[in-house]
């Protein structure tokens, strides 16, 4: 989380004091950098007209029909000096199939009386074909209703209530009180009449109805004390309470609400859904802040919050359970987020950042594309701001949006996105030109830095590499990743693509390294022309060496001559630590990953390295709840009661894991009331599966995917490895909240010397000290320390700490210049 959100959710409490600093600080930062309109291939769909303002409304509805020829479209004189206007506004349909300087391309088809400059009037079209008939919300004879218009005769039905939440089957509709939700939340409702409920917290009147499309009958279903009696928290008792956001499942059965209720100063919301009758009520998210939502089908729900604590990004949920789980642990910016048609893609925005710039992206699991910036003038913001809201076309291959960057007032825009092919590699090749969010300030020549590896394989100095990069300040440097071994299956080179400007894949072979032969990879370091080189692993950090051209930076994560003998064997293990050796010699800049470890150089080889304590991205590790943990435990088939030790390693020699599990069966035996879980591979593992496949008490799980969720369900870590760097697996876990009980090498003492009360150490290769401690932890300190550990590791082994002294490092030997 940026320093700027952490000051924007302190200021959350006071609405107006915000208001003044943010605006302030905008004027600062929009006078400080480069003036720009628009970035991406945007095309305007509403008319050129200065004189109005054109725009749709929400990002849950597509303002095209079936075919994908006709646009629909809102006309108003002026969305900018009021939230709710009584003026009346025309319904525009535009045929996008003539040119612009066609007269007959745009067709005003009706009016009306009842919008507001975020939703419009939810003007839609009408399931379940989308091809003739549309819905819209009006103001006629005092009251407000919504009429159902047929685009091609012009005939017309009205009902008795306005919608919010059509069916998409067009059966029927939800509504709630949009007098009320204007007074509480400005440019939601409408103004034309008063609220009634005006001088009533908690109103004993309907907060939401059904209305029956066909027979225009309406049922009261839910009130605002349903609302408020299901799940009463404190807060509620004296709060003013509203309703807002429904949105009905894509088969009508359930529907999602956000309950909102502000005790003074201070607002709450959660997300709640509801089966289409009223009935059977489920509280999905309490955790204060719910913001925009979206049904990914009919039993996942994509919702911004922060939930559980964990940070506020995108957060995929299963209705009526605890399931969920963090999209993008990257973003941690609000937008409206929604599912393409074919449910594989996820459109979303931002809202304008320092420089007044709002970005329009693309999401699945494997990339991240930015299709249009575009600026937001300082006459739209606040109740009266311009959210670009996109919106899928019907076949996916468009996107729809309202902006106002091109300075005469909100217009209608589209980006043509069919020729993006969503796989990579292919989809790097030939996407749209993706615009590169973080790289737009033009504020000064960047620092080029080539991070070189051999590939994006799953393991430690890789997801230590990430963090480097992930947090990097954009408008500084311009990181670039080359690999020079095809990826296996195993590759996480997907989470790298979002932070690099390039990536280049250059073969070369280890035998070819050592024997210098790598023209190839010096022709394209040539043709890049990097400020620096970070390489990463033996082969990349002795092939920049010998090449000798460039300032090379590179970390050392282990003690050579204890690490790669054990590993490798002693011929090859020697081969390889003097390839390292030689590096280190030659390198601008080495640096160790732990103060241990540099001393151990120090001590042993009277090598003097500076170093940077390695990190963990905290945002992605939270400690859980004895509830979820209960359900945890019962999704990954691990006992409900027991005790829990985890430990998460290769099964090589250097982690020791026959001196674990040796000892922890003489301690615990087969004690139902203690557990060991094992995740890893290596080629020890099998052995020890073979030698303990009697002791139901001992759980090898292999290769893991979602460690989190493993270590949510554990009590305790333990590691007895002989030899490390500083090791990610001893960090997540007490990211989660997990005390320790370590080996005493000196790595493993850098944690204790941060804080003793995190757990325990014992005595290397001490059978009897390592029993004592496992039983100690087991005994009832685990709580304790496991929250001592949680405060450690965000205190002390942050990434973006980590991050931010290797930017400080690049900019020195860069020759950056200081900021005065």
């Amino acid at each position: 989380m940026s320093i700027e959100q952490k000051i924007n959710q302190k200021l959350n409490h006071y609405p107006r004091i915000k208001k003044r600093i943010k605006r302030l600080y905008q004027f600062a930062m929009y006078a400080l950098f480069p003036k720009i309109k628009s970035q991406g291939n945007i095309v305007r769909v509403s008319p050129d007209d200065s004189g109005h303002e054109y725009f749709f409304g929400y990002y849950d509805k597509t303002p095209e029909d079936a075919s994908g020829r006709y646009v629909l479209c809102m006309k108003a004189n002026d969305t900018w000096s009021d939230t709710a206007p009584k003026r009346p506004a025309q319904i525009l349909l535009i045929d996008t199939g003539k040119s612009d300087d066609d007269p007959e391309r745009v067709r005003v088809i009706a009016e009306t009386h009842a919008w507001n400059v975020q939703q419009g009037c939810m003007l839609q079209w009408l399931g379940p074909d989308y091809d003739r008939h549309i819905i819209y919300n009006d103001f006629r004879e005092g009251r407000y209703v919504s009429v159902i218009l047929d685009v091609f005769s012009g005939t017309e039905r009205v009902l008795s209530m306005p919608v919010y939440s059509v069916s998409s089957d067009g059966s029927f509709a939800l509504t709630l009180d949009f007098s009320r939700l204007h007074r509480i939340r400005p440019g939601y409702g409408y103004s034309s009449l008063p609220d009634e409920t005006a001088h009533q917290k908690i109103p004993d009147t309907t907060a939401v109805w059904k209305l029956d499309i066909a027979s225009d009958t309406v049922t009261p279903i839910l009130t605002y004390r349903d609302f408020v009696s299901f799940d009463t928290r404190d807060e509620m008792r004296n709060a003013e309470h509203k309703v807002n956001h429904i949105m009905l499942s894509p088969n009508g059965k359930r529907f999602m609400i956000l309950h909102r209720w502000i005790d003074g100063q201070k607002k709450y919301t959660r997300l709640l859904t509801v089966n289409a009758d009223g009935s059977d009520m489920y509280n999905l998210s309490d955790d204060d802040m719910v913001s925009h939502c979206y049904w990914k089908n009919d039993e996942e729900i994509l919702a911004f919050e922060n939930k559980n604590g964990q940070g506020a990004g995108y957060y995929l949920m299963r209705d009526k359970s605890r399931e969920y789980r963090r999209l993008w642990p990257h973003i941690s910016n609000d937008g409206h987020p929604s599912y393409s048609p074919d449910g594989k893609l996820v459109l979303t925005d931002t809202y304008p950042d320092r420089r007044r710039m709002a970005s329009i992206k693309i999401l699945n699991d494997d990339f991240n594309i930015v299709i249009a910036k575009v600026f937001a003038p300082f006459k739209y913001d606040n109740d009266t701001r311009c959210d670009l809201h996109p919106r899928w076309s019907r076949d996916g291959k468009k996107v729809y949006f309202d902006s106002v960057h091109g300075g005469g007032g909100r217009r209608l825009y589209m980006v043509d996105i069919s020729r993006i092919r969503f796989a990579y590699p292919e989809m790097i090749a030939s996407a749209l030109p993706a615009i590169d969010e973080r790289n737009d300030s033009n504020s000064g020549k960047k620092i080029k830095i080539v991070y070189l590896m051999t590939s994006c394989k799953r393991k430690g100095p890789t997801k230590q590499t990430l963090y480097i990069i992930k947090n990097l300040d954009h408008s500084v440097f311009d990181p670039i990743l080359i690999t020079i071994y095809d990826e296996d299956p195993s590759s996480c080179m997907v989470d790298y693509l979002p932070y690099v400007s390039s990536h280049y894949l250059v073969k070369t072979s280890k035998q070819a390294i050592i024997l210098g032969r790598y023209n190839e990879l010096k022709r394209k370091l040539e043709e890049l022309k990097p400020d620096i080189i970070h390489s990463v692993g033996v082969f990349p950090d002795y092939a920049i060496s010998r090449i000798g051209k460039y300032k090379q930076v590179h970390t050392l994560r282990n003690y050579i001559w204890d690490d790669y003998p054990a590993q490798f064997g002693k011929i090859r293990g020697a081969i390889l630590a003097w390839l390292q050796l030689s590096a280190m010699k030659r390198s601008t800049k080495a640096i160790a990953c732990s103060s241990s470890l540099s001393k151990i150089y120090m001590e042993r080889l009277g090598m003097k390295f500076d170093f940077i304590r390695n990190g963990v991205d905290v945002n992605q590790y939270v400690s859980a709840t004895d509830d979820e943990k209960r359900v945890i435990r019962e999704k990954l088939g691990l006992p409900a009661d027991s005790f829990i030790f985890v430990c998460m390693c290769s099964f090589i020699m250097r982690k020791n894991m026959p001196f674990l599990l040796e000892n922890y069966a003489k301690a615990f035996g087969t004690d139902e009331r203690t557990y060991l879980l094992l995740l890893g591979d290596g080629p020890e593992l099998r052995s020890l599966e073979k030698k303990y496949k009697d002791n139901p008490r001992i759980d090898f799980r292999g290769k893991v995917k979602i460690v989190s969720d493993f270590l949510k369900a554990s009590d305790a870590y333990v590691s007895t490895s002989k030899s490390e760097g500083l090791p990610n697996s001893v960090m997540e876990a007490m990211a989660a909240g997990l005390p320790v009980v370590l080996s005493d090498i000196e790595q493993h003492r850098e944690f204790f010397e941060a804080n003793d009360r995190i757990g325990y150490l014992y005595r290397q290769g001490d059978s009897a000290d390592l029993i004592e401690k496992l039983r100690l932890i087991r005994g009832g300190k685990a709580a304790e320390a496991g929250r001592v550990a949680y405060e450690v590791v965000r205190e002390n082994f942050n990434a973006e700490k980590m991050s931010l002294q290797y930017q400080e490092v690049y900019k020195k030997i860069a020759g950056y210049p200081e900021k005065i």
